[in-house]
């Protein structure tokens, strides 16, 4: 074997590796954020449950809510990273693979057509596993949202004695609504790396 198939060969094992690891570290912080999306929700529960229409649970839960809120965002553009990360990776080694199919060895003359293609996977694949836990995690964020906006409506009657009272529609279309634009700027994000 010469030294330059030595060094590609060893750099394909390495790139392995490191695909591997993108893959395990997007599933581990998506275990993660679920986790804490139902660390909130208990704890919002535990505060509603045993202080029921006090003041101080109220605002604690809105402010379990408002913090889930916060953070999901800079959640969801860390997995497209990942994701990027995973994507380049993976198109790194179809170069490597690609550059030694077409020596045609032991006779393969027309391998998987994905497994050669350079620009495989796309950062946005509507079938990847990653794209449709960005989706999951995209609708558990706009839950946290309307779990937040409830539980402020709920904090600034107890504090200020008002009767704000949304109805339940209102809820959904918050919770629908910002699932959408949640797709949209995944969507978008995920797009744009492709075509930078």
């Amino acid at each position: 074997m010469e030294p330059h198939e030595e060094y590609l060969l060893e750099d394909f094992k390495q790139y392995h590796e490191w695909m591997r690891h993108y893959d395990k570290s997007f599933t581990s912080m998506i275990n993660f954020l679920y986790s804490g999306y139902a660390a909130v929700i208990t704890a919002a529960y535990v505060l509603y449950s045993k202080y029921p229409n006090t003041k101080e649970a109220s605002l604690g839960a809105t402010l379990l809510f408002s913090l889930a809120t916060l953070l999901s965002p800079v959640f969801i553009f860390w997995l497209m990273k990942k994701r990027k990360y995973f994507s380049d990776t993976a198109r790194w080694i179809n170069k490597i693979r690609n550059s030694y199919l077409k020596q045609q060895p032991m006779g393969i003359d027309t391998p998987a057509s994905h497994l050669e293609n350079e620009n495989y996977p796309p950062y946005f694949n509507r079938s990847s596993t990653h794209v449709i836990l960005l989706y999951f995690t995209a609708f558990f964020s706009s839950v946290m949202i309307c779990l937040a906006v409830y539980a402020f409506t709920k904090t600034m009657n107890l504090y200020y004695l008002l009767s704000i009272d949304m109805p339940l529609w209102s809820f959904f279309v918050i919770t629908v609504s910002v699932f959408v634009i949640h797709i949209a700027w995944i969507v978008k994000t995920l797009k744009g790396m492709d075509n930078s």
